[in-house]
């Protein structure tokens, strides 16, 4: 039920109140989507629940092999959104997912690596992983999957260079389609690894002007800023 209020962005205080003291009372049987549904409602509406989260935590750790690839990345963003770093289920969540990356789509990717980036959470074996089979998968990758795995690549200061010669390719590619926030936030990720690529800065310096009239101050002060630091 929290799962179809936050789906509709309905929030009703009392009722999530109440739906959260009742999964804390059967939280044990929660399935793993029952789980990661619960968590992803109340991030969506950033309700506080720390209590249930820590019961949803606790509860997933010995369910975790039968969380889907969909389930990890929700739970991963949900904890992420709501600023509460669980470690062990974040631990679990990273080797869990480290073992069966090849199935998660782009997006569920894209999720994983911004939540560990959110909660500066530094799991090198996750980033490598994401990083190798990110690489042969980018031309699939949404512009928004695509900008906030470099973003949070950058945030954790992770320097792959074949991951970042990668992202550029794909990105001078696309960047006509791209959003400008997307574009925006891709020139702050390379600048902020002082990654200087000629290329992406040349196309998305061109992206800037013809789109500038309808860009807010921060997709503008990005690239800005960008092409100053490198």
């Amino acid at each position: 039920m929290a799962w179809a209020f936050a789906k509709v962005m309905v929030v009703d205080q009392p009722l999530l109140d109440a739906i959260a003291a009742a999964a804390e009372a059967r939280i044990s049987e929660l399935s793993a989507l029952s789980l990661s549904r619960t968590a992803w409602a109340f991030a969506t509406v950033l309700l506080e629940a720390d209590t249930l989260l820590e019961a949803i935590a606790a509860e997933s750790l010995p369910k975790m092999d039968a969380f889907t690839s969909q389930n990890k990345s929700l739970t991963a963003w949900s904890f992420a959104r709501l600023a509460m770093c669980d470690e062990p289920l974040l631990a679990a969540i990273s080797s869990a997912s480290v073992a069966k990356l090849h199935t998660f789509k782009s997006q569920e990717m894209a999720n994983t690596v911004w939540s560990f980036a959110k909660l500066l959470v530094h799991d090198e074996p996750l980033r490598q992983a994401i990083a190798e089979q990110a690489i042969g998968t980018l031309r699939d990758w949404s512009a928004q999957s695509l900008a906030a795995t470099a973003s949070a690549m950058a945030k954790l200061a992770f320097l792959h260079v074949p991951l970042w010669d990668a992202i550029s390719s794909e990105a001078v590619r696309t960047i006509s389609s791209m959003q400008s926030q997307s574009f925006s936030t891709m020139s702050w990720a390379f600048a902020k690894l002082v990654v200087e690529d000629v290329p992406l800065l040349d196309a998305i310096s061109a992206a800037a002007l013809s789109k500038s009239s309808e860009m807010d101050p921060q997709s503008l002060s990005n690239p800005a800023w960008s092409v100053a630091r490198l």
